[in-house]
């Protein structure tokens, strides 16, 4: 795996967002909820969509920023927001990893600084938390009850990383370190992989909950052993490692992350470029399965010379789905995966060793993904279609930077419809929701129709006109009616549908008085939660027509004695009507001597 930046705008982050994984099942997450987004990909099988739909087509388009958002890290966020707690739990390259609260909740949130990793002469030279954190309700060793926890990777040679690649187990709540494990020196080696969290049955027959996590170099400086590391939730301690390559070997690394098949407690994990050895090094830039309980080899099949190309990788999660692959086959599980060869990858769960059952075209080749070559984005799968994306491309005669693609699982011979990416290639995952799919691409976020790939919404970061714009490299994600991303430049966004009406207030001066009478009305106490901008809509006569002014504050002359009910509505810069506020004037005859 190499990092190559000869970008106009800083790229790593698109590397790290794609190697992150999601939300695990039931019986590993305990207390979260289905309107949540508890890990990357959102759950194990790595299908990167939920089933929350409060964001749909009809009203996808009216997404706007929520109150107080972005907010602000230190440095470029390239994990994938996760949300549990009504809480939002991101990393960033200054090493902080945060927990904010989501939108309208009244949770606590925190930061807890995890360690940076520097190195001189690699690209990136320093980043700090880019692995997407997990989590789920486990029960350390010592104690009786569970308790939410967030696992992560990070560490690093600063102070505070301490010289090594650390696993850290956060209390979710307050970001307490709970423990923390080593998995190799820095800054030779670092945890671009998320972590997955799985409950399964071990061979005493009790249940079990281990943390896998893969390792890999900082950046190719130098090339590391790449391994896939197995921990004990409860306690850190490391269960299981599976070495990708022989000891005193390097290549392989794993910066993507595992996918686990609840159906048959197998892990898959794709694997980076091959390094010097000795020996032959089968499992490098290869898909690997292996058995979950104890990381032993269950099938791999490594890319053919033929089809490699340089410093090539397994660079994105595989994605867990179903279909016939053909109209006229049989039904089968698969599993599917992009290289930066450009190939999207389908593999027969059953028989993954005997290779590929299809081959999807998805882009250009190279080993810069961020330059628009090849794919690390990991796919989508919402039950029934398969949402790919990736870089340059063409699409209908025309050529792109980047594309996403739908495709059928029973009709894998060509796409259902493909829409180009005009402002850059899709780096990180593919979010899907019911009716729905969203992208980050270049300085753009896309919300597209599952259906058609028609465009419901393009949201720009918000240095979109600067010399300089922040891109897109993590993935968003969609959880409590709000659509969740971070840019390179440190801000990560809320849309949400979720608006609340504003509240009008209105107040006068004088409310009482002879004829002729002038009032000075205000409605400058009118708010709105959302923080969103009002327009005015008064009826000062009386007559329960709205619209006699649409000031903040008017003034309006009564000639005529009489009771009058003045009433002011606000609207918000999306409709949302308010409630109406009335003043009472009175107006008296004018006594004559």
């Amino acid at each position: 795996m190499t990092f190559r930046f000869p970008l106009r705008r800083s790229a790593v982050a698109s590397v790290v967002g794609v190697m992150l994984l999601g939300v695990a099942s039931p019986a590993s997450l305990g207390a979260t909820s289905s309107s949540d987004w508890p890990r990357y990909l959102y759950d194990l099988a790595s299908s990167g969509s939920t089933t929350e739909s409060l964001i749909t087509p009809s009203n996808a388009a009216s997404l706007r920023l929520a109150a107080g958002w972005p907010v602000k890290g230190g440095g470029t966020i390239s994990t994938q927001p996760v949300v549990a707690n009504d809480l939002v739990y991101w990393g960033a390259w200054d090493g902080l990893e945060h927990a904010t609260p989501v939108p309208g909740s009244s949770a606590s949130g925190w930061a807890t600084n995890l360690g940076q990793t520097s190195a001189a002469g690699c690209d990136p030279p320093t980043a700090g938390v880019a692995s997407t954190g997990t989590v789920a309700s486990v029960t350390l060793a010592g104690q009786t009850s569970p308790r939410s926890v967030l696992f992560v990777g990070g560490g690093g040679n600063n102070s505070t990383g301490g010289g090594s690649v650390q696993l850290y187990a956060l209390d979710a709540l307050t970001g307490a370190v709970l423990w923390h494990t080593a998995l190799g020196s820095s800054p030779s080696r670092f945890p671009w992989s998320s972590p997955a969290v799985y409950t399964y049955t071990g061979s005493s027959g009790a249940q079990a909950t281990s943390v896998y996590v893969g390792v890999a170099s900082f950046g190719d400086c130098p090339l590391v052993q790449g391994q896939v590391v197995q921990l004990d939730a409860g306690s850190g301690q490391i269960q299981h490692t599976f070495n990708v390559v022989p000891n005193g070997c390097d290549g392989g690394g794993v910066w993507a992350s595992p996918t686990i098949d609840q159906a048959d407690g197998s892990l898959y994990v794709s694997t980076g470029n091959p390094g010097s050895c000795t020996s032959a090094e089968p499992y490098a830039e290869a898909m690997l399965k292996l058995r979950a309980s104890d990381l032993s080899l269950v099938g791999y099949w490594q890319i053919p010379p033929s089809e490699q190309t340089p410093d090539g990788d397994f660079g994105a999660a595989a994605t867990l789905f179903s279909g016939t692959v053909t109209s006229s086959g049989t039904q089968r599980s698969l599993v599917g995966v992009p290289n930066k060869n450009g190939t999207y990858y389908v593999f027969d769960r059953s028989s993954v060793g005997t290779g590929p059952v299809a081959r999807l075209g998805i882009a250009n080749p190279g080993d810069c993904p961020q330059c628009g070559m090849g794919s690390i984005s990991p796919s989508a799968w919402d039950g029934t279609t398969l949402y790919v994306a990736g870089g340059s491309t063409t699409v209908k005669g025309t050529s792109y930077p980047g594309s996403l693609r739908a495709w059928n699982p029973n009709a894998l011979n060509s796409p259902l419809w493909g829409v180009g990416m005009p402002d850059g290639p899709v780096l990180g995952a593919v979010a899907g929701a019911p009716g729905l799919v969203a992208v980050g691409e270049g300085s753009y976020t896309e919300v597209l129709a599952s259906s058609s790939g028609s465009l419901l919404l393009r949201l720009p970061v918000s240095s979109i006109g600067s010399s300089s714009p922040a891109t897109f490299y993590g993935a968003p994600s969609v959880a409590h009616g709000t659509l969740f991303e971070g840019d390179t430049q440190g801000n990560l966004y809320a849309y949400t549908v979720n608006n609340q009406p504003p509240t009008a207030v209105a107040s006068a001066s004088p409310t009482s008085g002879v004829a002729p009478l002038t009032v000075a009305f205000s409605g400058a106490g009118s708010s709105d939660t959302d923080g969103d901008t009002l327009t005015y809509s008064w009826d000062l006569n009386g007559d329960g027509v709205f619209g006699d002014s649409t000031l903040v504050n008017p003034s309006f002359t009564y000639t005529k004695p009489g009771t009058y009910t003045a009433a002011l509505r606000v609207t918000d810069s999306y409709g949302l009507v308010s409630n109406t506020a009335t003043v009472t004037i009175t107006v008296h005859h004018q006594h004559r001597r």
